[in-house]
């Protein structure tokens, strides 16, 4: 009887301590720590610069792009699901046609930017993106996946752009899950 009372105190101290260093974890990964990347949004993932982060997305960015922001993060820790949210500008069309053909987007239509605004995700919030009402945004989608054995992951990305002038401002929101 007292070997099963110091074997149950046991459990319970592992279980106490594991449960303490997930949520020291946690706050590390939420909250912490945050990138030293001076195009990331505040809460963007610590470990990861934007060329890391396109990389793992298998996205680029084309050399005329200038004023590009990202947020790079996990919903949760050790989640299998990653978030992307990049804004950048390119400065004319043939800057913005480079990026939809090397990612191989494809034009989904044209959406006013109420509809996008009611839309918008906790994510879009965070990094406080707001689509103006009246404006027409030219949308632009894509999806890739891999079942191969150490390379499985299935990737969505939505892209909103605003033309400003000649230029036009690029809002691109990618999901990835990579299964653990």
């Amino acid at each position: 009887m007292l070997v099963r009372r110091w074997s149950n105190r046991v459990a319970i101290v592992a279980i106490l301590v594991i449960v303490a260093l997930g949520g020291a974890w946690y706050l590390w990964a939420a909250v912490i720590a945050t990138s030293d990347d001076p195009r990331a949004y505040p809460g963007s993932r610590g470990d990861r610069t934007l060329e890391q982060t396109l990389r793992a997305f298998q996205l680029t960015l084309p050399p005329c792009a200038t004023d590009v922001r990202f947020l790079a993060k996990r919903p949760w820790p050790m989640s299998d699901w990653r978030h992307l949210l990049i804004r950048l500008v390119a400065p004319d069309r043939s800057c913005l046609d480079s990026f939809v053909s090397t990612n191989s987007l494809d034009a989904t239509g044209v959406v006013d930017g109420k509809e996008l605004e009611n839309d918008r995700e906790r994510e879009v919030e965070s990094v406080n993106w707001h689509y103006r009402s009246g404006v027409a945004y030219q949308t632009f989608d894509s999806g890739t996946s891999s079942n191969e054995p150490g390379n499985r992951y299935l990737q969505a990305c939505d892209v909103q752009v605003e033309q400003q002038g000649r230029s036009f401002v690029v809002y691109t929101h990618c999901f990835r899950w990579v299964p653990q």
